[in-house]
């Protein structure tokens, strides 16, 4: 039963890379890289925009321009993983 959880887990801190490498990618294009053209950027927002259109359609932006979509679903993975991990009887050292 452990290993579902490890499982879950996995695949959650896999889905944090996968956003962490999108934010970058975002960050590239202040400095003049074309990033939203390529064939990476895309499959990245695939993957990720969909759970970062829920979060911005449940807590906007008070910022004025800054997006902390990213942050709230990083916060909201987190949480989830520590719920995961301790359903699943996993110790915190195998979870981060």
């Amino acid at each position: 039963m452990e290993y579902i959880g490890i499982v879950l887990i996995s695949t959650i801190r896999i889905y944090e890379f996968l956003l962490f490498i999108r934010v970058v990618m975002s960050w590239m294009s202040v400095f003049g890289f074309n990033v939203y053209s390529s064939k990476i950027y895309g499959i990245l927002y695939t993957i990720t925009e969909p759970a970062l259109n829920l979060i911005r359609r449940y807590i906007p932006s008070f910022i004025g321009f800054f997006d902390l979509s990213v942050l709230w679903l990083f916060l909201i993975l987190e949480i989830l993983t520590v719920i995961i991990a301790r359903i699943f009887g996993i110790p915190f050292a195998t979870v981060f």
